[in-house]
């Protein structure tokens, strides 16, 4: 899988302690992002899988339309 590099804006003192931590750990400020944002999502199954059930929550519409009542239904 191919990395994608991203443009962060921080203020100087988020910054210094990321950088204080990061040196702390013999880390980059993007080891240490990149790890953070991979604990939050979880296994990229558990993401599918909260993906999908956020889908269904929304429901979705099959296309189409019901035409008659309920007596016809029963009548064929």
């Amino acid at each position: 899988m191919r990395n994608e590099k991203i443009v962060l804006s921080l203020n100087q003192r988020t910054l210094r302690k990321a950088e204080h931590l990061a040196a702390e750990r013999g880390s980059s400020i993007g080891e240490l992002l990149a790890e953070r944002i991979e604990i939050l999502f979880g296994s990229d199954e558990d993401y599918e899988q909260r993906q999908a059930s956020a889908l269904l929550d929304q429901g979705f519409h099959p296309g189409g339309v019901i035409s008659g009542n309920q007596h016809d239904w029963h009548e064929r």
